[in-house]
């Protein structure tokens, strides 16, 4: 019987997981330079740990590995954002190249060497603009919002031990 899958499958057995999207969503807003930036460093390591902390989990097999990869790198970023990235033992992000992506609630994204500036809501998933939306085909609604707090949830628990619960930041997603 499996012999006859994998030759009606004509031996193409692939998978492909939440990294490469990881990888795909990090050039996107051009923090792909980890050997000589160190916030890139930062928010890509996070972002990959939080990945393989979700193999290991459940919410891994509700998810696409699309949204695995999203909602990683918002949680990254918004981590190394947070107040509390000290006392979970992450460096703080005080990088102007990063603090230009939040810019209150305006969003500049940069692409092919256009420089764009939308408006975007004041929250948790701030970085998704339109324009990186329409890149990723990603939706806020289906794609993001839901994955962002079941990945959030999953890492809080397993790797932070609850210490993100306080911090409302992270949470304050509206609808």
């Amino acid at each position: 019987m499996e012999r006859d899958v994998i030759d009606a499958l004509d031996f193409e057995l692939h998978y492909t997981g939440p990294l490469p999207f990881l990888e795909r969503y990090l050039r996107a807003y051009n923090l792909d330079c980890s050997r000589t930036d160190r916030e890139s460093f930062i928010i890509g390591g996070l972002a990959r740990s939080f990945c393989r902390c979700l193999l290991r989990s459940h919410i891994y097999l509700r998810l696409k590995p699309s949204q695995i990869g999203a909602a990683a790198l918002t949680v990254a970023v918004n981590v190394c954002k947070s107040e509390k990235a000290a006392e979970l033992g992450i460096k703080p992000i005080e990088n102007p190249k990063l603090n230009s992506l939040f810019i209150e609630n305006v969003v500049s994204v940069e692409m092919d060497g256009i420089r764009e500036a939308e408006l975007n809501e004041s929250c948790p998933l701030r970085i998704w603009s339109p324009t990186v939306l329409n890149l990723t085909k990603l939706d806020l609604e289906v794609d993001l919002r839901p994955s962002y707090l079941l990945v959030l949830n999953e890492v809080n628990r397993t790797m932070f031990e609850g210490s993100l619960s306080n911090d409302k930041t992270l949470y304050a997603t509206p609808s």
